[in-house]
């Protein structure tokens, strides 16, 4: 992964033409950038260059920027599940957003 303001890209490597792919995926629906390089140093070059004439492109044609995620969920958990995420977090004595996140760091450390 590679970062600049604030937009993560995920890198691709491509050995039928030998290039390194990178793309951002925490701007929405799509991507914002995509570029390509052939190495580490030319990809970081490449996504600064397309995240700063995406951002320049949208100030000139007075376009809101698509913005990196800004760590807020809505979720439907349902009336069932959510009674049992409540008495859950409420017997660990956590928030129910603590209790949410902590949860998914877990299950995310268990999967790697």
């Amino acid at each position: 992964m590679l970062t600049y303001k604030g937009y993560i890209a995920a890198v691709d490597y491509d050995d039928s033409v030998d290039e390194l792919h990178a793309y951002v995926v925490n701007s929405g629906p799509y991507s914002i950038a995509n570029c390509f390089a052939k190495d580490v140093e030319g990809l970081k070059r490449e996504l600064a260059l397309s995240i700063d004439d995406y951002l320049a492109s949208c100030n000139e044609s007075g376009i809101e920027p698509q913005k990196p995620f800004s760590g807020k969920v809505d979720i439907q958990l349902g009336p069932e599940l959510l009674q049992k995420v409540t008495i859950a977090s409420t017997k660990a004595g956590l928030s129910l957003n603590a209790w949410i996140t902590q949860s998914i760091e877990t299950a995310l450390r268990n999967n790697e």
